[in-house]
């Protein structure tokens, strides 16, 4: 017959026990491993937040940086412009002030010049007045020193050259046209005369020549053999119908 086990007296408290602490030590494993992993989780989480909190920090510093820089750079272009704005109104004022200089320089040279030429125009029409009025008195005192009477200007006369010099006629011809006396011819005498010798009828006349020609002989005839000792050029009317002859003699070369 089978003999009946007590299941009480099966039952070992010292398994129970031990059952027990393990499983309390597993539930204390457990319990650990969660707080451990509770605790790296949340260092973990300050740590990152730490780095961001570091990271945000930085940026917020750099661009504090940037932007100081930047303003920096801004302030320093303000100057610069500010400066060059400046110098550019310093500059114009200079230019503007040089031009008004220039234009008023320019306009007193123009002025100055205006009252030179003005001085110069007036000092040359006063000149000119002056020589005008010198000439018209030498002139007018040439015409009244040989004015001649009316009946004494259509008179004829024929210069002739007895002196051996050439031109000494036309020369005396000169002279006498500017005396007032208009028909002159003049030619060449076959000999030569050492004085000068003046052959006509006319008394008023041969006193007018006389004073013309210094040293000089006048006579009332002979005009006749004057005429056939004249070489004239060519043919001259007034030859042979003149009212005086005047033979230029070597000392009547020159005028007086």
């Amino acid at each position: 017959m089978a003999k009946n086990r007590n299941p009480e007296s099966e039952r070992n408290p010292f398994k129970v026990v031990l059952y027990i602490l393990i499983v309390l030590a597993l539930i204390g494993c457990i319990g650990f491993l969660f707080y451990e992993n509770r605790q790296r989780k949340a260092a973990y989480r300050e740590e990152i937040e730490q780095m961001a909190s570091g990271e945000t920090e930085y940026v917020r510093a750099e661009r504090m940086s940037e932007t100081e820089t930047e303003k920096q750079t801004e302030k320093q272009t303000e100057q610069k412009q500010s400066g060059k704005n400046m110098a550019d109104s310093s500059k114009g004022e200079t230019e503007t002030e040089s031009e008004s200089e220039s234009e008023t320089d320019q306009a007193d040279a123009a002025e100055s010049t205006e009252s030179e030429s003005e001085t110069e125009l007036s000092a040359e029409t006063e000149s000119e007045t002056e020589t005008e009025s010198e000439s018209e008195s030498e002139s007018e005192s040439e015409e009244t020193k040989t004015a001649l009477p009316q009946k004494l200007r259509s008179i004829k006369i024929v210069v002739l050259n007895a002196s051996g010099k050439e031109g000494a006629a036309s020369m005396w011809k000169e002279v006498l046209q500017k005396g007032g006396y208009k028909t002159i011819s003049v030619g060449s005498y076959s000999h030569k005369e050492e004085g000068t010798t003046i052959y006509t009828k006319n008394a008023e006349l041969g006193d007018d020549l006389r004073s013309i020609f210094p040293n000089s002989n006048v006579y009332e005839s002979g005009m006749d053999e004057v005429k056939s000792e004249i070489e004239l050029p060519g043919t001259v009317e007034n030859a042979n119908n003149a009212d005086a002859y005047i033979v230029v003699g070597k000392n009547n070369t020159e005028v007086f």
